[in-house]
């Protein structure tokens, strides 16, 4: 199985974002699992989930130090890569 992630440098630490759907963001449980996912594929760091509007926006759920850090960062310079799973 493949999933998109990025590892981002920012805020004086290392954390990693994980793309998810929408209905992740939407969801306590879902969101810990995804978490959870993350920390168990991109290693231990605190994690942000992006999942993209229809219009292709994205939206961040994570930290708040990091979120507003990345409202800053243009989505497409975030060094995304496709991951397979450990």
């Amino acid at each position: 199985m493949t999933f998109h992630g990025a590892v981002v440098t920012g805020q004086g630490r290392a954390f990693s974002i994980l793309s998810v759907q929408r209905a992740v963001l939407d969801s306590p449980t879902e969101r810990a699992r995804a978490e959870r996912f993350a920390k168990k594929q991109l290693g231990d760091m605190p994690v942000v989930l992006m999942a993209r509007t229809v219009a292709g926006t994205p939206t961040y759920y994570g930290p708040a130090e990091l979120v507003n850090y990345l409202k800053d960062v243009p989505f497409k310079s975030l060094p995304w890569k496709e991951y397979e799973t450990k």
